[in-house]
């Protein structure tokens, strides 16, 4: 049902392990791919990449790869993250992909970034130009092809792409958030984030 991938980098490779460890912990049992940002690249090219320039190829590399599986929804998640209990559970529940009506969906909220232009049970839809943060994304394999072919059509990174190109259809935020943003520095120097409304044991009834 679902194949997701994750992006990272060497340096992150304690937290990233301790992700993935903690993804163990819930019930999610679907599979994850990782995508190393230097893997992207010849080495002779890698380090007169700027960061930020990486973190999106790497980006742009992991949907390729989740579009090689056959799955019918595809999960981008980054490295630095703590997830509630029930995630997988909460997933499937969820009405936006119950009725297959999901295009691209977020399971986290960043701080200050609720822009809703319509309420649901257990969902808000967001103003796409107004979004940012690319902790905890879901999206159809449709979108995701999308995205890959017209990546480089919108200036930005992953977060700004991602959700600019969703071609006018709602974008679906879960609420509460299933996911949280852990309190490590970015490595292109990002503000920090977190969501407020995290409740790492909710369950949908």
């Amino acid at each position: 049902m679902i194949h997701a991938v994750m992006i990272s980098c060497d340096s992150r490779e304690e937290i990233r392990n301790k992700t993935l460890e903690d993804l163990k912990q819930t019930d999610w049992n679907w599979p994850v791919s990782v995508v190393i940002d230097k893997e992207c690249f010849h080495p002779s090219v890698y380090q007169t990449v700027s960061k930020t320039e990486r973190q999106t190829i790497a980006s742009h590399n992991a949907l390729k790869i989740a579009l090689q599986q056959d799955s019918q929804w595809i999960v981008f998640m980054e490295d630095d993250l703590i997830f509630n209990k029930h995630i997988s559970h909460n997933i499937i529940s969820w009405e936006p992909i119950k009725d297959n009506s999901l295009n691209l969906g977020s399971l986290y909220t960043p701080t200050n970034n609720r822009c809703s232009i319509q309420e649901g049970r257990f969902w808000y839809k967001a103003d796409c130009l107004k979004l940012y943060g690319s902790q905890f994304y879901i999206m159809s394999r449709e979108a995701a092809q999308w995205a890959v072919d017209y990546w480089n059509t919108i200036e930005g990174m992953q977060d700004i792409k991602l959700t600019r190109l969703s071609r006018g259809k709602p974008i679906y935020y879960y609420s509460p958030s299933l996911v949280q943003h852990r309190a490590v520095a970015s490595v292109w120097g990002g503000v920090t984030h977190t969501a407020h409304d995290f409740d790492m044991n909710w369950k949908h009834p």
